[in-house]
């Protein structure tokens, strides 16, 4: 009966996706195969690892090589792939391959190596009810949990470098939190008799300066994504402060509330509210799903960090630098894995430097380092406290024999950070409020939900030309 309604489907759709799914990990390849279309000779794994051997930087998303498309994703630096010999429209397999990964990651907990090694009987058991006879057919967990036999194998511990932050607040926990499966669900709430739902606000900043420190483009790119682990179909309400989604005006009051240039929400979402209360309500899934995609740029942008270089003195043996770095948030929040690192030109043989003493409160450590193949000085600082300044004293030593010394100082540069701050949010937006109401009675609210909300900033192009 069941084969008789996949052949039914079949013949309704048209849009067929690709025929070999592939996970590529670092000792060997794992690859589902979805049609016969590609031949067993053609080898491409091969291929997709030849490419992401020559790329000096990221491998294209899409690219055409030996009669296959490729549509590449890599998440939690693992490269997922898809490869088909159709002339598909490249948005819609994009789309999907997040989908599936997406499914991967709320039936197993967490992405990486080691949890898709133990549940690959249950990740292809998944891959096969999303994509039947080469189409596709479901990608919600809510609906695909039903057809899965397969229990998860949780990882009992996490590694500790996963972990992003951690905080004293009550309301704040780690981002590993969120890493459990929606297939186990009901073990874990017998054991707390509560249920829960995760709210993160990620962004992410582009951000540059010009010599003189003006900023020249700032721009913002953030999302409000949930986990839910709610066994009650309810009635989910957030309340945000003041949001103005619309292009910037000069004439306008920033003071007002949050200028948002542009945003798209998820498809359940209800906005009725939004103007006048600030509330958005949406009946939420099982599993991970983004509420909301958001763009800012402009005076809306908090800029975190500062960058003051001074290049003091240039002679024939030696180029003094002084770099200096504030950070422009609250004293109680810190920048986690803050990197500095800037080039230098390629006279330069040595480095000495000082850095300035720590002070009593902050227990983070500092390095500086200078990597010879990539001319360039690495400056790391573990944690970097709010309102606070750190520095840099360089000597760059010089070989000898330098005839032109006024072009050294256009080849230093640019001076590039990357961060990620917890409980910090660029944006300003806050979610105030957070209810849930069940649909059955909705004057009664559920007994004891636990909610938690999060924030984190993280770079994703940060510097400054000198």
């Amino acid at each position: 009966m069941r084969g008789t309604k996949k052949r039914e489907i079949k013949k309704k759709h048209s849009n067929k996706i690709p025929d070999e799914l592939g996970l590529y990990l670092e000792n060997e390849t794992l690859k589902y195969k979805i049609s016969n279309e590609i031949s067993e000779k053609t080898k491409t794994w091969q291929v997709l690892f030849n490419k992401l051997k020559d790329c000096t930087l990221d491998c294209p998303p899409i690219f055409y090589e030996d009669g296959v498309n490729y549509i590449v994703v890599n998440a939690k630096k693992l490269t997922f792939c898809f490869t088909t010999v159709s002339n598909l429209s490249p948005f819609y397999l994009l789309e999907l391959l997040r989908s599936i990964i997406t499914l991967i990651k709320d039936f197993c907990g967490v992405i990486n190596e080691q949890s898709i090694k133990q549940n690959f009987a249950m990740i292809h058991e998944i891959i096969d009810e999303a994509i039947d006879f080469g189409f596709p057919q479901n990608t919600q967990s809510q609906t695909i949990k039903k057809f899965v036999c397969n229990e998860p194998i949780i990882l009992q511990k996490i590694p500790s470098s996963q972990k992003l932050f951690s905080t004293k607040e009550k309301k704040t926990v780690s981002f590993q939190a969120t890493n459990k499966s929606i297939k186990n669900k009901r073990k874990l709430l017998q054991k707390k008799k509560n249920e829960e739902i995760y709210i993160d606000l990620i962004e992410k900043i582009v951000l540059q300066f010009n010599d003189t420190g003006e900023v020249i483009r700032s721009e913002l790119n953030g999302k409000i994504q949930i986990k839910s682990f709610l066994k009650t179909p309810s009635h989910l309400k957030i309340g945000f402060n003041k949001l103005i989604i619309g292009p910037q005006d000069e004439k306008f009051n920033y003071m007002e509330g949050i200028i948002i240039e542009d945003c798209n929400l998820h498809r359940n979402c209800d906005v009725s509210r939004l103007d006048r209360e600030n509330i958005i309500k949406i009946i939420p899934p099982e599993g991970e799903f983004i509420l909301m995609n958001y763009r800012m740029s402009g005076q809306s942008v908090k800029i975190p960090f500062r960058i003051f270089p001074i290049i003091e003195n240039i002679s024939k043996t030696m180029i003094t630098m002084k770099l200096k770095i504030h950070s422009d948030y609250a004293e109680h929040i810190y920048g986690s894995s803050v990197l500095v690192y800037f080039k230098v030109p390629d006279e330069v043989i040595s480095l000495s430097y000082t850095i300035d003493q720590q002070k009593k409160n902050e227990q983070g450590s500092q390095q500086v380092k200078f990597d010879k193949n990539q001319r360039k000085v690495f400056w790391k600082i573990q944690k970097f406290f709010g309102e606070c300044e750190k520095h840099l004293f360089c000597n760059l030593i010089l070989k000898s024999g330098i005839e032109n010394i006024k072009k050294l100082k256009s080849q230093i540069g640019p001076i590039c950070m990357e961060f990620e701050i917890p409980s910090h949010s660029s944006s300003d937006i806050k979610i105030k409020s957070i209810k849930t109401i069940p649909l059955n009675n909705l004057n009664k609210k559920i007994k004891n939900p636990i909610r938690y909300k999060r924030n984190i900033t993280f770079s994703k192009s940060y510097f400054m030309r000198l």
